[in-house]
């Protein structure tokens, strides 16, 4: 049986010197061997990819299954070609890449596996499984008519319609419709007129083939309860579960792996740290279920990242697992600086910041990794003078709060094609273009259908198939070689004439094709090429990053939340104090200073406390904190020097 795979420590020092990695550690060795279902504590910059690539590999060599396989999941498409990559640089590794293992994101799993097949013997169409698609939509038809008497109760909210109505989802496996602002106690409850109002659209938009990535969480859950032959399959299909990030794992997640993966005849083995489970306070998140603690729990402490000082100053602000973090590697000694400014000189401090870097950090550490300021809130959201400082964007007036935001679908043809062009200049490849044009074009199909029906043509396959049937296929596939290189500037001729070609053929599938709506998404922009499609590539591109020359040297600087950067390595790393119901590190001086424990803390304590042990577990080099004056007293400052600090006074 797979789960009764044992591994030795003559098998674990044969595979360290095939992968040339160090697995001689008492912990390493401890996670390597388990082959029961257990919990893994890993500390920032211990290696748990590599611990998680380790223990993949030693399953490799022993696996003899045709049409059994491991499943490992993971939050980001980043984490899992980390993971792909590295299986990938060996043959035997490698072969856990394809069936019957399965090696991706908590989504595409409960995608694939459970909400798709469910929702097709459900027998109903898919027009888009997305988040931008479905907010596009759910605006448009709340605006209809009878929705007034919602639009009159909502039209002052504070969320916003787009949060309201592009939020609404299916939660739990009763399809309940949900809806994130809906922790707001003036929110309209589900059995109000306007929450059934509200009801009504989701439902509506659903029977339209139109949801958010989340749905398919609900209907997931839907399948398990109605469909429980899916539990036995999926057991018998993956013994070996790997979850990767446990921290981050939401209450619908949760619940999905627990049906599924509880068992005795499974092995399920979570990586994560209690510490970094941190959550936004911009996105309104709701902090997940107690994740640990079900099963035996084993520690992964010792860390690769830093030293022995930066490791000193994290240790005592892990505060929901507390743990004594081990360096491993031996770091040169940096000016670990705290900034202290006023009002008049907080302008100085990422200045201050980039020219320390430039004198402590070695420029192959650099190179190697970045160098980035950030901070608990990204957003001013109603900047109040006591409330100073509030977020990032008052320490770096540049700061542009929602650029990682995921871009809107353009608003024209044009717009898809210009995104389409964009990639390829980034990256010379042609079918996510194309896939990208295609996508403008179904929206097309859309507009020109009317109101009361459906789409004759949704989805990708489904314009294939009728391209292919009507001999057009080879002509539409020209056509979108055009679109992508025919020319090096889109004139307005040229434009018109393309859109003509496109509409002769899927006239069949565009009744209203002249309809003013139409019209108006195939028109062209009047841009031109140079300017449209720079910009298209800054706005895929862009990111807060400020360039700073000193003396002898220049650096960028990468400004982000610091949600925004779990998971990273940083060369040198700068904290900056803001505020959230409290500032951050004035409730966390204690703490700092070594005065107390972290213990006791109130709520938003506690979660600055678990915000901070992420920021300051990022660098390899150098660490910085900037705290404003009128938080702190000489004796704090005293405090904080003894603690192993250095204070650089700007006010």
């Amino acid at each position: 049986m797979p789960t009764q795979l044992k591994f030795s420590d003559d098998e674990i020092t044969s595979l360290a010197t095939e992968l040339a990695i160090d697995l001689s550690s008492a912990e390493k060795i401890a996670v390597l061997k388990s082959s029961t279902s257990c919990d893994i504590q890993a500390g920032p910059g211990c290696g748990k990819t590599t611990i998680l690539t380790a223990k993949l590999a030693l399953l490799a060599k022993k696996w003899r299954w045709s049409n059994r396989g491991v499943l490992v999941l993971s939050h980001t498409n980043v984490a899992r070609r980390e993971i792909e990559t590295r299986l990938g640089q060996s043959q035997s590794l490698a072969q856990l890449l394809g069936y019957p293992h399965f090696i991706g994101t908590f989504q595409t799993f409960v995608d694939q596996f459970l909400a798709l097949p469910y929702l097709r013997q459900e027998g109903v169409e898919i027009t888009a499984i997305d988040n931008d698609k479905f907010v596009a939509r759910a605006l448009a038809s709340f605006s209809k008519p009878e929705f007034s008497k919602a639009q009159f109760a909502l039209k002052n909210r504070n969320e916003g319609l787009e949060t309201i109505i592009g939020g609404l989802r299916f939660d739990g496996p009763q399809l309940v419709v949900t809806n994130p602002a809906a922790s707001n106690r003036l929110f309209p409850g589900p059995e109000s007129a306007t929450g059934q109002l509200l009801k009504r659209l989701k439902e509506r938009l659903a029977r339209d083939g139109y949801f958010r990535f989340d749905d398919m969480y609900g209907y997931a859950e839907a399948c398990l309860a109605h469909r429980k032959y899916v539990i036995s399959i999926i057991r018998h299909r993956f013994p070996w579960v790997f979850v990767d990030e446990l921290q981050d794992t939401n209450e619908s997640q949760d619940r999905i792996l627990e049906t599924l993966f509880s068992a005795d005849g499974c092995v399920m083995q979570k990586f994560g740290d209690k510490n970094q489970a941190i959550f936004n306070f911009d996105a309104g998140s709701i902090p997940a279920p107690e994740l640990f603690g079900r099963r035996p729990s084993l520690p992964l402490s010792e860390t690769h990242r830093f030293g022995d000082d930066i490791a000193r100053f994290a240790s005592p602000l892990s505060i929901v697992e507390p743990q004594t973090l081990k360096a491993t590697v031996a770091r040169d000694k940096r000016r670990h600086t705290i900034f202290v400014f006023d009002r008049g000189s907080i302008h100085r401090v990422v200045t201050s910041f980039a020219d320390l870097v430039l004198s402590e950090v070695p420029e192959s550490s650099r190179l190697k990794n970045r160098v980035c300021v950030v901070g608990g809130r990204k957003n001013l959201k109603e900047p109040k003078e006591k409330n100073f400082p509030e977020a990032i964007g008052d320490y770096w007036k540049g700061f542009q709060s929602d650029l990682s935001r995921k871009a809107r679908m353009p608003d024209t043809l044009y717009g898809f094609v210009l995104e389409a062009r964009a990639l390829v200049s980034k990256d010379n490849s042609f079918a996510e273009p194309t896939m990208r044009i295609t996508g403008g074009v179904l929206e097309a199909v859309r507009r020109a259908t009317p109101d009361k029906q459906k789409p004759l043509i949704k989805t990708r396959t489904e314009l294939k198939d009728f391209l292919i049937a009507g001999d057009s296929y080879p002509e539409f596939k020209k056509l979108m070689w055009d679109f992508l290189r025919s020319d090096p500037n889109i004139s307005e001729n040229t434009w018109n004439a393309k859109i003509e070609s496109l509409l002769l053929l899927l006239k069949t599938i565009m009744p209203e094709a002249n309809a003013p709506r139409v019209r108006e998404f195939l028109a062209w922009t009047g841009h031109s090429e140079s300017e449209a499609n720079g910009s298209a590539v800054i706005e895929a591109e862009a990111e807060n990053i400020l360039l700073h020359r000193g003396v002898t040297a220049e650096i960028s600087l990468w400004f982000d939340s610091i949600h925004g950067v779990k998971g990273e390595t940083h060369a040198a790393t700068l904290v900056l104090e803001t505020f959230a119901r409290t500032h951050d590190l004035k409730s966390l001086l204690p703490i700092l200073t070594g005065n107390q424990k972290a213990t006791n803390l109130t709520s938003t304590a506690f979660e600055h406390c678990k915000r901070l042990f992420v920021g300051v577990t990022r660098p390899t080099d150098l660490l910085c904190l900037a705290i404003f004056s009128e938080h702190v007293t000489d004796k704090d400052i005293e405090l904080l020097e003894n603690a192993g600090w250095h204070i650089e006074r700007l006010a």
